[in-house]
């Protein structure tokens, strides 16, 4: 027939080992009195002794592995709020967009979550073509500059860029 192991109970262990502790009477009788092997009754000791610094820790204080990791968690989430974030903005505008030309339209300023300058790199596009305003003025010199150019090629096109030059 088998023998049964044994299970003790924490409260049992840890009598027992406080006893040891004492030093009152030897492990061999204490192993007598509670009927246990005096092998068990020096590891319950040598654990009693290794966990009696824990007893005086503070409840409310982390190790500096646990807090590393709940930092590192921290960063994860945010990281992953931030891209959440990004894909909601991406998806709504590219469900108004039609081509690239009306990404500058769809930029919004007053979108506090993302930066101008984030909204920009998300869209592929640069801060100064955002903010760039072209001058009225100066389109309308140059536009009229290259009409004129346009129609002395149109009625000389046999001239050369020399030849074209000395018409006026």
């Amino acid at each position: 027939m088998e023998k049964k192991r044994q299970a003790f109970s924490k409260e049992f262990k840890a009598r027992v080992a406080l006893e040891a502790l004492r030093e009152d009477s030897t492990i061999q009788e204490i192993a007598v009195k509670h009927g246990v092997h005096p092998n068990q009754i020096s590891q319950w000791k040598a654990l009693a002794i290794a966990g009696m610094a824990d007893l005086f820790e503070r409840p409310n204080k982390k190790s500096e592995e646990v807090r590393r990791q709940e930092e590192k968690e921290s960063e994860y989430l945010n990281t992953i709020d931030e891209q959440k974030v990004e894909l909601d903005y991406l998806k709504k505008v590219q469900a108004t967009v039609r081509n690239q030309a009306s990404f500058v339209d769809k930029i919004e300023p007053a979108y506090k979550v993302l930066s101008i300058s984030h909204q920009c790199r998300l869209l592929g596009i640069s801060r100064s073509r955002y903010y760039y305003e072209p001058s009225s003025e100066q389109d309308d010199k140059d536009f009229n500059l290259l009409m004129k150019i346009k129609e002395v090629q149109i009625e000389y096109p046999f001239y050369g860029l020399l030849d074209r030059n000395n018409l006026y």
